[in-house]
């Protein structure tokens, strides 16, 4: 005689339906996959600013013992960061830096554990701090503005 694996039969469940209540599971994917896509799109704008234009500071740590995709993992890792918290800040953009660079140093303080296991200064790890974050925060989010949108220029020149 045959016996089922699942001795227990399930009847139809039928889910109450509440009047004028509908969840729009496609629209939330949709404008939460479009939200994750901005932020990929932004910080990757922003690694490749940093590569191109700041490569000194990938030679420097690798100078001092650091393998290139480690100085790359923290580079993106404050920028991530930045990204997910930028809306926390305020003022002018050195108080921005200042605020997120107090923030960073609290709940990233492994970033700064290794740099400092690779004999990285505190006034070289200020100053590369300050670089990521000053670039950030001019191309996360360029504020809206003449001349900006499709076909004009960022935010402005590159930062010295």
């Amino acid at each position: 005689m045959y016996q089922s694996y699942y001795p227990y039969t399930y009847g139809y469940a039928a889910y109450p339906s509440y009047a004028g209540w509908e969840y729009p599971y496609g629209e939330r994917a949709y404008s939460e996959s479009e939200e994750e896509d901005r932020n990929t799109q932004d910080v990757t704008r922003v690694m490749n600013i940093l590569h191109t234009h700041y490569g000194h500071l990938y030679q420097e740590l690798t100078r001092l013992g650091m393998d290139y995709r480690l100085v790359n993992y923290l580079f993106r890792s404050i920028v991530v960061f930045v990204d997910e918290t930028y809306d926390r800040y305020t003022g002018t953009i050195d108080q921005k830096i200042t605020q997120a660079e107090r923030a960073l140093r609290r709940q990233r303080a492994w970033i700064f554990d290794i740099m400092s296991l690779y004999a990285v200064s505190p006034a070289t790890q200020a100053r590369v701090l300050d670089t990521i974050l000053r670039v950030s925060f001019q191309f996360l989010r360029p504020a809206p503005g003449p001349g900006h949108g499709p076909g004009h220029p960022g935010p402005g020149p590159m930062p010295r």
